[in-house]
């Protein structure tokens, strides 16, 4: 708890942070911004680096001029695609050892759902789970596990990318700075986090009571 209680408050203050780095590192911040935003999309040991919050303080520091949007909405969108891809290829190389192997930290019976889920819903999942924290950083590499095809995986993800960095850093450059926005930072940061994690959570309870 003393380290989740350390993060904690850079995650909801990420605002001052990324204006520190800024300040500090100046154009370098650009490539640390790249870094996170890869390893948080690319890699399963690092779901827990900020995405959202993230994203909506940049927006807002370019808004500011203290980084230049285009450049940031072309960097990060490309970080962001070469995690998801790397990341998919994991999956998609280990699958075959996963389905013989059978290892204890890979349920079985969870890939064979997540397997019929991706056939069934591949495209309309892969967009909506960008939007969720933590869960987007495990679904490529789930989706190479279960074997969804690398050509439409690819096209959809890159789409999906493109929507999420580019979503979210114009959001924030045309609203981040708003008094309202500014004074309440902290509230918003935290509706990135529980509204989109609330969606597999009221889908499941919706299957769960409606569709029995």
């Amino acid at each position: 708890m003393s380290g989740f209680s350390h993060v904690l408050p850079m995650i909801l203050h990420i605002d001052v942070f990324l204006a520190q780095l800024v300040h500090v590192m100046g154009f370098w911040s650009y490539i640390v911004l790249f870094l996170i935003v890869f390893f948080e999309r690319g890699c399963i040991l690092t779901p827990f680096l900020p995405g959202d919050s993230l994203l909506f303080a940049a927006g807002a520091l370019a808004a500011n001029s203290e980084l230049q949007i285009l450049p940031l909405m072309a960097s990060l969108t490309f970080a962001c695609i070469l995690g998801v891809l790397i990341n998919y290829w994991l999956g998609y190389q280990l699958g075959e050892y996963i389905q013989q192997k059978n290892p204890r930290w890979m349920n079985r019976e969870y890939l064979n759902k997540t397997h019929v889920f991706f056939e069934k819903y591949g495209t309309f999942a892969i967009i909506v789970c960008c939007f969720i924290p933590i869960i987007r950083t495990f679904t490529p590499f789930v989706a190479g596990v279960a074997e969804m095809s690398p050509r439409k995986y690819i096209v959809v993800s890159v789409f999906s990318a493109c929507l999420w960095i580019v979503g979210v850093l114009w959001v924030s450059y045309a609203f981040g700075n708003v008094p309202f926005v500014k004074e309440h930072f902290s509230w918003f940061v935290i509706a990135m986090i529980v509204i989109p994690s609330a969606i597999p959570v009221l889908s499941a309870l919706w299957h769960r009571f409606y569709e029995r």
